[in-house]
């Protein structure tokens, strides 16, 4: 289960107030209660939408933030998102080459080594914006012909047929490829995709991740800290707003 990261807003305390006077000062702070926690949630979610993060993550931590009452006079804004807690107090350097221990998909070269080729599709936007586009549109098309079966480097073995595990395989036939000093845009190559009347071309790089490799590093993050920088900001003009309701009342 994931944990809960919250933003939470307690007053309680304030309320010391004359017996008379407490439930109109209640319900003022009810209702301004109620308007902070949304603000914070809008805010929550507007720094996640603007901070520099992968959409795949982007998406569903926005999706995942709400706001709920937990008492008469007190809320929270949280979410259980199972990514939060990285994008808020920051990730360790992750080795991407440990997936060569769980992909059925590994191979074994001739040293003995485990390694993957792994595709990386680039779309049309991001090779205009690196300026390839129109040579990357103009490449000799390359195709899969055949599409089958071979054994996974792994080594492992069917449960149901006992027979070594298979994994799909393609055959290409190899067009041009693109030379680049961009090192992401080096070798890519253009498959035509196209079906029926329409005319459509995907952009593909191959990158092989070899076992003892020293890439295929992802750096340390540091902690954004989104939340917390939100209950900061928050904290003024949420005191005012409290302020404000309980003069009202005492007023009314």
């Amino acid at each position: 289960m994931a944990a809960t990261w919250k933003v939470h807003i307690d007053l309680s305390a304030l309320l010391a107030l004359p017996q008379q006077l407490q439930a109109d000062a209640e319900a003022a702070l009810r209702g301004a209660l109620h308007d902070v926690a949304q603000g914070a949630m809008a805010a929550w979610k507007d720094a996640v939408w603007k901070a520099k993060l992968w959409q795949g993550i982007k998406q569903p931590y926005v999706e995942s933030i709400h706001w709920r009452f937990t008492g008469d006079l007190s809320a929270e804004v949280w979410t259980d998102y199972d990514q939060a807690l990285l994008v808020e107090t920051g990730r360790p350097q992750r080795d991407l080459k440990l997936m060569l221990n769980t992909s059925a998909r590994v191979r074994v070269n001739s040293k003995g080594g485990r390694y993957l080729i792994i595709p990386f599709r680039h779309n049309m936007a991001a090779l205009e914006a690196a300026g390839a586009y129109a040579e990357a549109k103009q490449l000799k098309a390359s195709t899969v012909i055949s599409k089958g079966w071979r054994p996974s480097g792994t080594g492992a073995y069917d449960v149901k047929t006992h027979k070594p595990m298979l994994v799909p395989s393609s055959t290409y036939a190899w067009g041009g490829s693109m030379k680049s000093d961009n090192p992401q845009l080096n070798r890519l190559y253009r498959f035509n995709t196209s079906a029926g009347a329409g005319k459509r071309s995907d952009y593909l790089t191959f990158r092989t991740m070899v076992e003892g490799s020293p890439k295929w590093l992802v750096p340390a993050q540091p902690g954004l800290y989104l939340a917390k920088k939100v209950a900061d900001d928050l904290q003024g003009s949420a005191d005012a707003m409290f302020a404000a309701a309980i003069a009202g009342s005492q007023q009314s």
